[in-house]
């Protein structure tokens, strides 16, 4: 076998797709103080409008409020597989009976696909490429593959990455030990070719040809492009184009361009569609710091000057933190010694999600590093403290407030909300939904606070949102999370995450584009292959439109 093996038995690509789903989904019934689903039965508890019930065994929580005869709110299921982090999803329990209610719990499932491209180097040697389009795992660096028996490594220098089992009769590869922390050991990977690998190739071969977005009941017009046509081919050919096995790969997963207030291109690849939700990571922070907006524009006690710590009565005050206000916060200028860039800063990101306690709390006792206002660094701990905001000023939990303010109105029904300690909204990222509906925030924007015609935010907080408030230390001028940058000569605001997820707002093209990717890790290789796109493509199509 090890002859066979060390000839290039190996070579070629090897494949995974999984949905990992929750053990609760599918119809709930509360029916006379008790509710049922996923063939659990939980007692109900109803009080001040509020409908709550916990399944056993960690299996879920749901938690309501009344709603005409009904009751709207969200399902906390446990947490992901891929993301790690608990999620809430909406739920609407429809009356059918006196003290009867029934709704559809749609958990956030865990899409994971894993590739192997093994190749037989000219001296004899394998090497490989790992593939991942949800973390992109590996980044894409070749890995050495050593095969000892059944055994095959995969080495990044001298790591092991992974091991795998080789069985020669079924013909495939089990990939032992866990990719993902907390994940199913138990990933077969078996041989694939271009037209069953959907998460290594951008799509099946075939030359692109244009057709208009379909109608779809979430409130978007559709229209063919008033763009030129020749440069939209070209741009999604080239995409069509990229080859798996560069690296790093400039790996788009979907391309939507809103032109005029109507959807005009929908393109998806790598094995993601319309409805799949995606990770928008910390392109949620534009979606918290409107949220904040629409929370001010319905009466919430907020001023942008006031202090931050009188939001958290209960922290301690020190004198050094008394000049921080929420707008300090908002726009990442508060002083403290967070920076996400900086693996060694005390209030970096990773090292706040690894503490049990409060996440307000954690990064609220930061030490000083700047007084307020006269430093900005990146710090999502900071954005994070606009939630504790929102949550103390209008004493209503973030996740209700997002149902009601942004996703009713903007016709969201599908999406997952990352969750804190204090299982509310994360206001830094991580929420996930239909790139469509990543889309509508910037049309909102571009609209100057309305979606079809009704005001959803207003036209003042577009305006502050997208002014210049502070020049971040990576030289990055911010709104209130939306960042400001010319692109080629087009001036433009954009929500921005890591990986590649986009909504660009082109207001002299009348242009809203939204990108959604797998360049997890490479954020400004992600930027640039974004800005690619935009001036050798986009902007000129839209420019050369008739």
């Amino acid at each position: 076998m090890i002859a066979i093996l060390l000839a290039g038995g190996l070579a070629g690509l090897w494949g995974s797709e999984r949905v990992v789903g929750q053990a609760v989904r599918g119809e709930v019934t509360v029916a006379r103080g008790v509710a049922q689903a996923g063939g659990l039965s939980a007692p109900v508890h109803i009080s001040g409008g509020e409908l709550r019930f916990e399944l056993a065994g960690g299996r879920g929580q749901f938690r309501a409020l009344a709603a005409g005869d009904g009751w709207r709110g969200h399902f906390l299921q446990p947490r992901a597989l891929v993301g790690g982090a608990p999620f809430a999803t909406p739920v609407e329990l429809r009356r059918i009976g006196p003290r009867k209610w029934r709704g559809q719990i749609l958990p956030l499932e865990s899409d994971f696909a894993i590739y192997f491209h093994i190749a037989q180097q000219p001296d004899g040697s394998l090497r490989a490429v790992l593939r991942n389009p949800e973390l992109n795992l590996g980044r894409g660096r070749p890995l050495a593959v050593q095969v000892q028996g059944d055994t095959v490594r995969f080495l990044d220098g001298a790591q092991e990455r992974a091991v795998a089992r080789f069985d020669a009769v079924r013909d495939t590869l089990t990939l032992e030990g866990d990719l993902l922390d907390g994940g199913d050991a138990s990933v077969v990977l078996t041989r694939r070719g271009r037209d069953d690998a959907p998460g290594f190739w951008p799509r099946p071969r075939g030359a692109y040809a244009y057709r208009p977005p379909a109608p779809d009941a979430d409130g978007w017009s559709t229209a063919t492009a008033d763009l030129d046509p020749k440069l939209i081919a070209a741009l999604v050919q080239q995409i069509l184009d990229t080859d798996p096995l560069v690296s790093p790969l400039p790996a788009v997963q979907g391309l939507l361009v809103a032109r005029h207030g109507k959807l005009v291109l929908e393109e998806y690849f790598y094995g993601f569609s319309k409805d799949r939700l995606h990770d928008l990571r910390s392109a949620g922070k534009s979606f918290g710091s409107t949220l904040a907006g629409t929370a001010i524009d319905h009466g919430a006690p907020i001023n942008l000057k006031s202090a931050l710590f009188s939001f958290f009565p209960e922290a301690p005050q020190p004198p050094d933190k008394l000049a921080i206000t929420v707008e300090h916060a908002l726009t990442m200028s508060t002083g403290l010694a967070c920076d996400d860039a900086d693996d060694s800063s005390p209030g970096q990101e990773d090292r706040m999600q690894a503490q049990e306690r409060d996440w307000y709390r954690y990064t609220l006792d930061l030490p000083v590093a700047h007084p307020a206002g006269t430093y900005a660094a990146y710090c999502s701990g900071t954005m994070n403290l606009i939630g504790g905001v929102v949550r103390a000023a209008t004493r209503a939990r973030l996740t209700d407030l997002f149902d009601a303010q942004l996703a009713r109105p903007l016709g969201i029904a599908r999406y997952a909300i990352n969750l804190g300690p204090n299982s509310d909204m994360y206001f830094a990222g991580g929420l996930r939904l239909r790139p469509r509906d990543f889309l509508k925030l910037g049309q909102v924007f571009l609209s100057g606070g309305t979606w079809n015609g009704k005001r959803v935010v207003s036209e003042g907080w577009i305006k502050a949102a997208t002014a210049p408030h502070a020049v971040l230390n990576n030289g990055n001028t911010d709104g209130y999370n939306w960042w400001l940058r010319e692109i080629g000569s087009v001036r433009t605001y954009s929500a921005g995450g890591n990986g590649g997820q986009f909504v660009i707002v082109a207001p002299e093209l009348d242009l809203v584009v939204a990108f959604t990717g797998g360049m997890y890790g490479n954020f400004a290789f992600a930027q640039k292959t974004v800005d690619d796109l935009l001036t050798r493509y986009l902007f000129p199509a839209a420019r050369a439109a008739p």
